[in-house]
């Protein structure tokens, strides 16, 4: 009898084990989900002044997967023994998905003559990592220009333009209707109203860095002008519009010395997949009709200020606008803040961030007119 029965327990046995097996492999067949860091804005090239005195290299650093990404720690290497290397801001943080991008900042101080190659590494606590490699090469301090230069025909410059006069006028002044290609130059200076002036209509300017000490890096007092591909890394107000139907595209801000950093004063404007990077500064003002933010991230730190201020007039939008403020310094702030004088203010596909939340209502906006403003 004892054999049949020791047969038996064995064919059990196999019979659990396959019905045990498939759903074993149903089980390892679902993956598991991970989150995915992505460098946004990488800048892999950056062309140092040797007469400058140090330049910050802006990045957003963002979370695409659908897992959390914690403790993720940056850390630099390559920088050469006689260079100060060094993230501007916090250097651990969270990226939890939904996630607002983080911006990040290097700061990079150069001995004169010498080029590197500068890695900078992002490493999640699960082991997840990515790097960011930046080419540093020096060039000769900018020649100096003591008149404003005045752009009448369509012009491609060929080296960086220093605006050696201590004054209130422009070191550029876009006078007719043609295009300025900066080719990737820079325009610096001592003092000046404006980097680069448009005093007319239907004018272009692009490819152009502009730094230093101007009080508006470019101003747009004409109407139906194109600013494309702009790098803005110092200067009271990046950019101040004060005609109608311009339209910004493609625009870099950081490292900005006042506020607001883009101040808009007429209407049907647009701004569009533009990046800002600021530490307790009001990054726009509008007063004005139908202006359009569309399609970008504003990034800092709170310092006391709304971020976001609408002045008066109606029917202004944003559209896939990203604000993020990793702190908030305990001081009553808001992302946008609306007066009592605007209306019909519309907010489709944004998102908003105080203190290191993430907030899609009212709670962070100070709207002064629920009636006619609109939260999506």
């Amino acid at each position: 009898m004892r054999a049949p029965f020791k047969i038996l327990t064995i064919f059990l046995a196999l019979l659990m084990l396959i019905s045990i097996q498939p759903l074993a492999r149903s089980q390892e067949a679902v993956p598991a989900e991970k989150g995915v860091l992505s460098w946004k804005e990488a800048q892999t090239t950056v062309l140092y002044d040797a007469g400058g005195e140090g330049k910050r290299v802006p990045n957003v650093l963002e979370n695409t997967g659908g897992a959390d990404l914690r403790d993720v720690e940056l850390s630099i290497s390559g920088c050469p023994a006689t260079w100060i290397c060094k993230v501007d801001g916090a250097t651990s943080f969270p990226l939890l998905p939904p996630s607002i991008p983080q911006a990040v900042s290097v700061i990079l101080v150069a001995a004169p003559g010498e080029n590197a190659v500068i890695t900078v590494s992002a490493v999640a606590s699960d082991g997840t990592r990515l790097a960011w490699t930046i080419q540093v090469n020096q060039k000769p301090h900018p020649k100096e220009t003591v008149g404003c230069l005045k752009i009448e025909q369509d012009t491609v410059l060929s080296e960086d333009v220093y605006y050696a006069a201590d004054s209130d006028a422009a070191c550029i002044e876009i006078v007719q209707p043609v295009t300025l290609d900066c080719a990737g130059h820079l325009i610096s200076g001592v003092y000046g109203d404006y980097g680069i002036l448009v005093s007319t209509s239907n004018a272009v300017v692009k490819n152009c860095a502009v730094d230093n000490a101007f009080v508006n890096a470019i101003g747009l007092l004409g109407d139906n002008n194109r600013v494309e591909n702009v790098r803005i890394t110092s200067g009271e107000t990046a950019i101040y519009i004060e005609g109608n139907g311009n339209a910004v595209s493609g625009a870099e801000i950081a490292g900005a010395s006042g506020s607001p950093q883009i101040d808009i004063h007429g209407s049907s404007n647009l701004v569009a997949r533009s990046s800002m990077e600021l530490t307790g500064k009001t990054m726009l003002s509008i007063s004005g009709n139908g202006n359009r933010i569309e399609d970008s991230a504003f990034t800092g730190r709170g310092g006391g200020v709304d971020n976001i201020v609408l002045l008066d007039g109606n029917g202004n939008s944003f559209r896939n606008l990203r604000v993020g403020i990793t702190e908030s310094d305990g001081i009553e702030e808001y992302g946008i803040s609306i007066s009592e004088s605007s209306a019909g203010t519309s907010f489709a596909g944004s998102q908003f961030r105080m203190g290191g939340r993430l907030k899609q209502s009212s709670r962070n906006l100070g709207l002064g007119d629920f009636s006619t403003s609109s939260l999506d």
